[in-house]
């Protein structure tokens, strides 16, 4: 299996920088099947509830994480997860 990853890269003439990956038989049916398993587990944590806040209140967000750098975010955090 062949794709492409495409992705906007400043300095660029188009502005695309463009990275093709290939995967053997096995690469593809390992991942598939991880993506099974989260789909799964995922199914069966929201089962757990149809309240969204009780949900948030069984994770731990990761705040050291890049993505929650930006205050905003960071906010965003706290509302969801309550602390």
């Amino acid at each position: 299996m062949r794709f492409a990853y495409a992705k906007p890269t400043p300095g660029k003439k188009d502005g695309r920088a463009v990275v093709v990956y290939e995967l053997t038989r096995e690469d593809v049916t390992r991942h598939l099947a991880a993506l099974r398993e989260i789909a799964l587990r995922l199914g069966r944590f929201l089962a757990l509830s149809d309240d969204p806040r009780e949900l948030a209140g069984l994770l731990v967000p990761n705040y050291d994480a890049f993505f929650w750098t930006t205050p905003a975010t960071r906010a965003a955090g706290v509302a969801a997860y309550g602390f």
